[in-house]
């Protein structure tokens, strides 16, 4: 898929975010009649349980989710080993100002819940609150705060030293860039 194939084929809407097939007169009339003007991609749901939502659709044979489709577009290029993603985390807001290339350890990064304490990576520990984060599958400890907010800002600055903009900050606690 590239780029002079995804122009000549598809229009961009930029409101809705969305391709929508072009009209070619190299194929025939029934084939235009089903696709000409209509939106590409549905709804595929994707994960552990299947909880995460986002646009996926069939072009030449082939799977791809839309917002890489809009990526490529939009004259992008996805290196190997990285993944089209959204600022917002909506998988179906494909519109080109909430897509961004990260890589697929920021993805899982942004899914979680929150412990007790309010803010990710911070815990109860006696009478303070502990900092820790999961990097490439070892916990390391950031240590022990007596604020869960300045237990929030150690995780934050880990976590973007880390994995840079692909980073799932606590909200309201640290401003980026460091």
């Amino acid at each position: 898929m590239d780029y002079e194939f995804l122009r000549k084929t598809f229009i961009y809407d930029s409101k809705a975010g969305e391709l929508i097939w072009k009209r070619d007169p190299e194929k025939p009339n029934d084939w235009n009649g089903r696709m000409a003007g209509k939106k590409l991609g549905g709804m595929t749901r994707s994960g552990h349980k299947k909880q995460w939502l986002y646009k996926a659709c069939t072009v030449s044979g082939k799977s791809h989710p839309v917002g890489h489709l809009i990526w490529l577009y939009h004259g992008g290029a996805i290196p190997f080993g990285k993944i089209v993603r959204t600022y917002t985390g909506d998988g179906m807001d494909t519109r080109i100002e909430n897509l961004f290339v990260g890589d697929r350890s920021g993805a899982q990064a942004r899914r979680f819940s929150l412990p007790k304490s309010g803010y990710k990576g911070v815990y109860k520990h006696r009478h303070k609150f502990k900092a820790e984060i999961m990097i490439q599958g070892q916990k390391l400890y950031l240590g022990l705060f007596s604020t869960a907010e300045q237990a929030a800002e150690a995780y934050d600055f880990a976590a973007f030293q880390a994995h840079g903009n692909n980073a799932a900050l606590n909200e309201g606690i640290t401003k980026r860039p460091f």
